[in-house]
């Protein structure tokens, strides 16, 4: 985590914040507060070289855009590397204000901080490390009071690969990290590849949502001979006839491998391969070894041997 983000948690567990976040009353709490009804083309303002903080909001602003706001100005605040009056455009995906001293983009780190503490990541740990349904999850996330935009971004923290999402006022699609999307993909091909997809009325907003990957049953056993694993390989590439080099495409596709594992190392040995799966089903190179036996044993064993030095 980012120290933007280790200081959104302290104050979430300090003041044992839960959604929907009394926003306004913490910030309060660390700075004079006021909403003006100002013609400025500007969400909010912090002033920070007062000897106490000054946080100034506009009041034209949607009520739950609003509250992020309210968030994203106390970041300027309580970050300490934040200097001097920072006026901003506010809103999750905005980041276009420049850097700070050192280089610092304050702007993403208030953003950051906001994130965090409207919806902080106790709150949702019930969608981490395992496939969700995302209507579900999206009925969930309601509670916090955040736009349609915070509150998909939000849930994106967690969410293991495999996910996309249409948000209105977005200029491009949503996906959860380690999901491949091929660039020019069009809806259409998005619905005849998902596992499930759907649109769900989330904050006033109707978000269109598409599942590309589930849990898988793994029967392999664990920890089986790391050599066993890789002639599994080795008979793969043979079977389907690789051209090339195989040592260098069997050190490619540990390479994909590998990386999913570490993005889904805490999650069950049915997820794992279920996010295995799908980064090997979006590669244009190794997609063809899926129907592969020997691939799929290869895929097994992977997926059902425990990551080392798993996150707490």
């Amino acid at each position: 985590m980012t120290a933007e983000q280790l200081l959104a948690a302290e104050l979430v567990d300090r003041y044992d914040l839960h959604p929907p976040v009394d926003v306004q009353e913490l910030a309060e709490q660390f700075a004079d507060f006021e909403v003006c009804d100002w013609p400025y083309d500007c969400d909010g303002i912090a002033v920070l070289s007062s000897e106490r903080p000054m946080i100034f909001v506009g009041a034209t602003q949607a009520w739950r855009r609003q509250r992020f706001t309210i968030a994203h100005e106390l970041g300027h605040v309580v970050i300490g590397w934040h200097v001097d009056t920072v006026r901003c455009d506010t809103g999750p995906e905005s980041n276009r204000q420049p850097h700070g001293p050192f280089g610092v983009n304050q702007e993403a780190e208030a953003n950051r901080f906001a994130s965090h503490l409207l919806v902080p990541d106790r709150f949702l740990d019930r969608f981490a490390d395992r496939y969700v349904d995302p209507s579900l999850a999206l009925a969930e996330i309601e509670q916090a009071e955040v736009s349609a935009a915070a509150g998909v971004l939000a849930l994106n923290r967690v969410l293991l690969p495999g996910y996309v999402f249409f948000v209105p006022g977005l200029d491009r699609p949503v996906t959860s990290h380690g999901t491949r999307l091929d660039a020019v993909a069009s809806k259409k091909d998005l619905r005849r590849n998902a596992l499930a997809w759907g649109r769900t009325l989330h904050q006033g907003k109707e978000v269109e949502w598409f599942q590309l990957a589930e849990g898988v049953e793994v029967i392999a056993e664990p920890n089986v001979p790391q050599q066993v694993t890789t002639g599994l390989l080795w008979q793969a590439l043979a079977v389907a006839n690789f051209t090339g080099d195989h040592q260098k495409a069997a050190q490619r596709i540990n390479g994909v491998v590998g990386h999913a594992l570490s993005v889904a190392r805490d999650a069950s040995a049915e997820n794992r391969l279920g996010t295995l799966r799908h980064r090997v089903a979006t590669h244009p190179d190794f997609a063809v070894l899926l129907a592969i036996p020997e691939f799929e044993q290869y895929l097994q064993n992977k997926a059902a041997t425990p990551a080392k030095g798993r996150r707490k």
